[in-house]
């Protein structure tokens, strides 16, 4: 178990430097992310001694190990070199870089603002364009002296031609990143939300707000929420030059940045707390009443500990009682983060096994996960990292429960990706990590939520991840009747949804296709049962097996041949 000290010195320099968050992730991880078999060098006259210690012998590998569930500080004096135990030791914080979109760090970035007919001077003198950020930035060769002239501080701020106040307005959400169309901009004197770019397309999410009227002078308010910038605007008669709509890049540019910059530290900081809450957290029982719902084992998986566990002085994390208990804790303490005791602890990974946040998950199926941590591309192995290297393929599905059932049926281990749109990060970040292993997407099929929001996530999003890495894509089929809607009722529409106009029937049936979505409700709540997912998902995963091993069969065989090819042509040039 981590010691309180540890963990407080841990936390010193934690989000400003990447080493240090290393050593205070390395400390921790160590406890809860050790290998099954931790291999030690034991002489024959002392293996009585580390036999006693509760050290074991490994035949195959002829060596001693220390079980995962035992201390390796009794086992000290016995550890292997770092050249030779390299390869037994769980591969924990390979890398002191943090992945992230833009590794430069914003206070070596300064934007400039370069109007668009100006551009090719400013390359000239050195600028570089940021894709993300959509402006312009010094270069690691740029010549400030013929640079300085795109500073934001320095552009002159100059008179277009005059343009309605409708037009103006609808220019100035534009430079702020927000996407004008339909009826937008809406010059009502109301709050208005608006899709931003870096919006998630074919979803509800809108990151931008405007509040705009055209009584006496107009006016109005513009918020853009992704990069923090926003705008008093008043109409002034003409429209936004190219030297402000650069400048106002620029200043996004930049405050983009330093949320990036700012989120990273606070992420590492997350990501420190989790590792020390799961250190004292103990393994999750198998009658949770979660898992006993979702009849999947407890795998890996851990409980909150009780609301009296005492935590590291440092800690950021207040555990409560019951889930009403924890509202009011998290109301009252922002800058906390809540658990709930009681609740399971699914941990979160990216791919070079560091942990960065958890799920926690409610009796009653209730998820969330831990505020201000990242959970974008990270996921949860059934069976852990060890077990999946040596599977024979990959198989993502969303859930935990999803994947416990996939898991059970094919009998090697699989992969939570958490949610619909975590599924094309998470099979990225895995074939870069297995390039040569098949991998399966077994996503969730949505069919209530095309009836009440015209879009199906689980089966969209499960094609458009299988299609970015090109594989295999399987969806759960249920019985007739149960995933379907009703054809004696009024059909559903998304409009009617949205504006509450169903009837108690209407929502009966909505309910009862909710309750079929995934293979975990194959398994469980459907007719089909145990048999059904095994007949669906084991002919379909161990053909993509047997395809790809026939493929690196056929590949060994033609270089196999090639090589037998060469060797007269080699005898030739000898003689």
């Amino acid at each position: 178990m981590v010691e309180h000290g540890e963990v407080k010195e841990y936390r010193k320099g934690v989000g400003d430097a990447d080493p240090a968050f290393k050593v205070a992730y390395d400390g921790i991880s160590r406890q809860t992310q050790q290998p099954e078999k931790t291999y030690i060098n034991v002489s024959f006259k002392e293996k009585e001694e580390a036999k006693t210690l509760g050290a074991k012998w490994d035949r195959q590998e002829k060596s001693w190990y220390v079980p995962r569930d035992l201390n390796l500080a009794p086992f000290a004096k016995w550890e292997k070199p770092a050249v030779t135990a390299e390869k037994d030791e769980l591969k924990v914080a390979t890398s002191n870089e943090i992945p992230v979109k833009n590794p430069k760090p914003a206070q070596d970035r300064q934007y400039l603002a370069v109007p668009y007919g100006e551009r090719a001077a400013a390359k000239a003198s050195g600028a570089v364009w940021d894709k993300a950020a959509k402006s312009w930035y010094v270069g690691p060769n740029g010549n400030m002296d013929k640079l300085k002239r795109w500073k934001p501080d320095n552009v002159p701020n100059q008179q277009g031609p005059a343009m309605r106040p409708e037009d103006e307005f609808a220019e100035a959400l534009r430079s702020l990143g927000c996407v004008v169309d339909g009826q937008h901009p809406i010059m009502d004197g109301a709050k208005h939300r608006i899709v931003v770019e870096g919006d998630k397309s074919n979803s509800s999410e809108r990151s931008g707000f405007y509040v705009g009227h055209l009584d006496g002078h107009p006016a109005g308010y513009i918020k853009n929420n992704r990069t923090g910038v926003d705008m008093k605007w008043k109409s002034k008669g003409y429209a936004l030059d190219p030297e402000e709509k650069a400048q106002l890049q620029a200043e996004a540019a930049i405050k983009l940045r330093e949320r990036e910059v700012a989120l990273q530290a606070k992420q590492k900081a997350v990501a420190v707390d989790i590792l020390a809450l799961l250190s004292v957290s103990a393994p999750a029982p198998a009658d949770h009443p979660y898992l006993q719902f979702k009849q999947v084992a407890p795998s890996d998986l851990r409980i909150v500990p009780p609301a009296d566990t005492v935590l590291p002085d440092e800690s950021t994390i207040i555990i409560g009682k019951d889930w009403k208990e924890s509202a009011a804790l998290r109301e009252a303490n922002p800058d906390k983060l809540v658990f709930t005791a009681g609740d399971l602890l699914v941990p979160a990974y990216d791919v070079n096994e560091m942990v960065w946040t958890t799920q926690t998950i409610q009796s009653s199926g209730r998820k969330m996960f831990a505020k201000d941590s990242r959970k974008e591309g990270c996921f949860h192995v059934i069976g852990g990292f060890d077990a999946l290297a040596k599977a024979p393929a990959i198989v993502i599905g969303e859930g935990f429960a999803t994947a416990g059932s996939l898991s059970e049926t094919l009998g090697f281990p699989t992969v939570s990706a958490f949610d619909s749109g975590n599924l094309v990060l998470v099979a990225k970040a895995l074939r870069e990590k297995f390039p040569d292993k098949p991998i399966v997407i077994a996503g969730d099929d949505d069919k209530h939520l095309e009836s009440t929001q015209g879009y199906n996530p689980g089966r969209s999003k499960a094609n458009g991840a299988a299609k970015a890495v090109g594989v295999k894509v399987l969806l759960p089929i249920f019985a007739p009747g149960e995933q379907a809607y009703p054809e004696n009722l009024e059909p559903v529409t998304p409009a009617k949804a949205r504006a509450g106009y169903l009837s108690d029937e209407q929502k009966e049936a909505i309910a009862q296709m909710k309750s079929f979505t995934d293979f975990n409700d194959l398994a469980t709540k459907s007719v089909l049962g145990k048999e059904g997912i095994e007949r669906q998902v084991r002919s379909v995963v161990f053909s993509v097996i047997d395809k790809h091993q026939a493929r690196i069969e056929q590949q060994h065989e033609l270089v196999h041949v090639q090589q037998q090819e060469q060797r007269p042509r080699r005898a030739a040039k000898i003689r």
